[in-house]
């Protein structure tokens, strides 16, 4: 498929907020976890919307800030569930 770039993340670090680090060895944290971290799982804001809202505010720049990607949740005969998900980098 056109575009698609591949990206191995893994789990390096429990916590609060988990670390990761992709295959390039860049820390990362799952912008989702932080959001429930910050909001609590029974949050009525959206994930989606307080992302959008959060990379606007501070200027965050694709692949130099954080890196986007499209992540396969569910699998059935309809077609894959997908959800759009953000890791943050350190820098």
């Amino acid at each position: 498929m056109k575009g698609l770039i591949y990206i191995e993340i893994k789990k390096v670090e429990e916590g609060i907020i988990p670390i990761y680090e992709s295959d390039n060895k860049e820390k990362l944290i799952n912008a989702r976890e932080l959001f429930y971290a910050l909001k609590g799982k029974n949050t009525k804001t959206k994930f989606a919307d307080w992302i959008k809202e959060r990379l606007i505010k501070y200027k965050f720049v694709e692949n130099i800030d954080y890196i986007c990607f499209r992540k396969i949740t569910k699998a059935n005969k309809y077609g894959n569930k997908t959800t759009k998900e953000y890791f943050l980098s350190n820098y």
